[in-house]
């Protein structure tokens, strides 16, 4: 089975503002394209629907924070698409809940909370079969949805990109957290034979390497054939401000800015950090000047 959803056309908007260090930015905004799964998360479900729907499952089950963007999609898209979804929550689950995890239950998402301990299980074989057994052989998706069927389903995103003017250098910028969409991307531009892009991936983790290491290996599985030395991508691992959802005083200075002159929504965790580090970039030099700069706006919880 094919599912379908009904997305809108992402809005492409250029932003200016005299205190930012980059003379322009072009944002392609995922986020704008459904209310409930816009930004990069249809994109990583689509795919795993298909494949739960050809294994015959009918039960979704996933992880995730108690902020979880993932968790709150797919709840949604279970509810959409007439699956049982279940979220295996980190921590403590703490009530009231929070709007994510009210919403993920208001479309009939059961939540269960996880040890910490047992959290770190998530990806071994054993604790994956327990819950197989015990949540009736669920189809199971791991955390942010980054396996390689998602990764695929990113690939789309290439084809959402505005036309690229003859000859002009291109550098397209998106937040990474798990690497998935980074890979879908780069090999949904290397698939089109798009030249003349840079792709920057800004890690949201304190992880130095981890990232990039995760794209690679995306990349080599997709497109086993291609040299991906030929093509240009880096990922930067200074401006995740402390860790995953940590944000410095910087972080802070530059959103409250952002948020009093700029119209397009950003939070801390993924698109705050992205368009600081552009910035940051811009001022340094290492995003020249006559570049135009494409930044991938994934979405958040605003």
């Amino acid at each position: 089975m094919f599912y379908e959803l009904q997305l809108s056309p992402p809005d492409i908007e250029s932003i200016t503002a005299d205190w930012l260090k980059c003379s322009e930015i072009t944002t392609l905004r995922l986020d704008s394209m459904h209310p409930e799964l816009g930004g990069n998360k249809w994109f990583k479900l689509k795919l795993n629907l298909e494949e739960a729907t050809k294994q015959g499952k009918s039960t979704l089950l996933s992880f995730g924070g108690a902020y979880s963007n993932h968790l709150r999609a797919l709840a949604a898209a279970g509810s959409l698409f007439g699956f049982k979804t279940i979220g295996l929550v980190r921590g403590e689950i703490v009530t009231p809940l929070n709007p994510s995890l009210a919403f993920a239950v208001s479309q009939g998402m059961e939540l269960i909370p996880v040890s910490r301990s047992q959290y770190r299980l998530k990806s071994t074989p054993s604790f994956l079969e327990q819950l197989r057994i015990i949540h009736g052989d669920p189809y199971i998706i791991p955390e942010g949805g980054s396996n390689l069927l998602g990764v695929r389903g990113c690939m789309d995103i290439a084809s959402y990109l505005p036309e690229q003017k003859d000859g002009q250098n291109r550098v397209l910028v998106l937040a990474c957290g798990t690497g998935a969409t980074m890979g879908g991307l780069i090999a949904g531009l290397q698939s089109h034979a798009i030249s003349n892009i840079e792709v920057i991936g800004i890690s949201v983790l304190k992880a130095p390497g981890y990232i990039a290491s995760e794209v690679e290996g995306y990349v080599v599985q997709l497109m086993r054939e291609t040299n991906i030395d030929s093509f240009s991508w880096q990922v930067i691992d200074e401006f995740h401000c402390g860790g995953y959802g940590k944000i410095s005083s910087q972080l802070e200075s530059f959103m409250v800015e952002w948020t009093r002159t700029i119209n397009v929504p950003i939070e801390g965790v993924y698109s705050g950090k992205m368009f600081w580090g552009i910035e940051q970039l811009c001022m340094k030099g290492l995003i020249k000047d006559e570049s135009e700069i494409i930044a991938i706006h994934t979405g958040g919880l605003y």
